[in-house]
């Protein structure tokens, strides 16, 4: 964050504590709307919505370095396929994959300061999502069935064991969902391949 826009809004911040913080936006007392006014700005102070600007500069300075939201700061993935060489079985293969990720930031608490009146956003307690596991299976054969020519054909099931349960991707202030997503289906795949 820029430097000397900070020094420029905290400077303001602190003028804002005084009697320049008492001006209202408009003439209106709370409750008696105007057309021509901004929504849920009737009869507020400077001050009070001067504490939007504040907070956000508050959780820049304070969310610097750490992880961003939506991030999976973690993942794991491995693969493994098993073709039989001999025997009863020969041709035959099998196999499967995992993948993991760890949970993200979803969202960050909103706490009140010690005055009882300014609130900030508590970047030390954010709200972490849950991990993601993602496994994948298939089996297949492939035979001989020219003198050079060989057939494979392959079932793979993607996300075998997922379910329809939604997955929370943000959070509000309190922790309470605010998005959703929709997890990946469960997917058959069937192909066929002809090598020579």
């Amino acid at each position: 964050m820029n430097s000397s826009f900070v020094s420029w809004a905290t400077k303001r911040w602190a003028v804002f504590q005084g009697p320049a913080g008492d001006m209202r936006v408009s003439e209106n007392s709370p409750g008696e709307g105007n057309s021509t006014d901004y929504p849920g700005q009737n009869g507020d102070t400077i001050r009070n919505l001067y504490k939007n600007v504040m907070a956000n500069i508050l959780f820049q300075q304070r969310s610097a370095g750490l992880t961003v939201a939506e991030l999976k700061p973690w993942r794991f993935s491995m693969v493994n396929n098993y073709e039989f060489q001999e025997g009863k079985l020969r041709g035959a293969n099998f196999g499967g994959a995992v993948r993991w990720a760890a949970g993200n930031i979803i969202g960050t608490p909103v706490k009140m300061e010690a005055d009882g009146v300014n609130a900030y956003f508590d970047v030390a307690h954010r709200f972490r999502g849950k991990s993601e596991t993602v496994v994948d299976l298939w089996a297949g054969y492939k035979w001989k069935f020219a003198k050079n020519l060989r057939w494979r054909t392959q079932l793979n099931v993607r996300n075998a064991f997922t379910d329809d349960k939604l997955i929370v991707v943000t959070a509000e202030p309190d922790g309470t969902p605010a998005g959703y997503k929709i997890p990946e289906p469960r997917t058959f795949t069937l192909t066929n391949t002809i090598e020579f």
